[in-house]
């Protein structure tokens, strides 16, 4: 009988960013602590496939457009916040109500996404109206989330990388290149 495994590394990531993924995997290059994921996905929120086909307890989710600068961010998640949810980022909304997993990353329960009702999305515009509802839904299975970076404040840094202009928004532990950050800047046709 093969054990079950308990935590994984899920790096979301859509068609034609292969940019993005080889940048990603180069910053996790040699790291093999835990498993590492690529999922390709077209018009649903990851959160979709992860519920419906990933067999674990805990997913640290990242999306491809971020490198990983410390490694350690995964022991601190899966040993020092071992059971518990963990948000990368939260904001406050229009109403001024705080918003967990702003950017959809962090550490999820297998258990509670099981639980959700996620819909499909049809182009990025669509999931960014949904992040914020995704994130209240969850928060409201898991009312003990930990958030570890507060805001996702942008410090004012754009650069050109993988043919876009993106802001950057630094941790201890990662980069994350934001390349749309208002609603307007994705066209609606634009297709997950």
């Amino acid at each position: 009988m093969r054990n079950k495994i308990k935590q994984v590394i899920v790096i979301q990531t859509t068609i034609g960013r292969r940019c993005w993924v080889e940048n990603i995997l180069k910053s996790l290059e040699g790291y093999n602590k835990y498993p590492i994921f690529v999922f390709q996905t077209d018009k649903s929120p990851v959160y979709k496939y992860l519920r419906d086909y990933l067999d674990c307890d805990e997913i640290a989710l990242l999306h491809d457009s971020m490198e990983i600068t410390d490694t350690q961010l995964f022991d601190i998640l899966f040993e020092d916040y071992a059971g518990k949810s963990v948000a990368f980022f939260g904001s406050a909304n229009a109403e001024s109500l705080y918003v967990p997993f702003a950017i959809e990353m962090g550490k999820f329960k297998l258990d509670l996404l099981k639980k959700m009702d996620i819909p499909r999305v049809h182009n990025k515009k669509e999931d960014m109206d949904y992040e914020p509802i995704f994130g209240n839904d969850y928060f409201a299975l898991d009312q003990d989330t930990v958030t570890l970076f507060g805001d996702n404040s942008f410090d004012g840094q754009e650069v050109e990388k993988c043919g876009r202009l993106n802001r950057i928004i630094k941790t201890p532990y990662f980069i994350k290149y934001q390349g749309h950050w208002e609603k307007c800047m994705c066209p609606e046709t634009e297709i997950m």
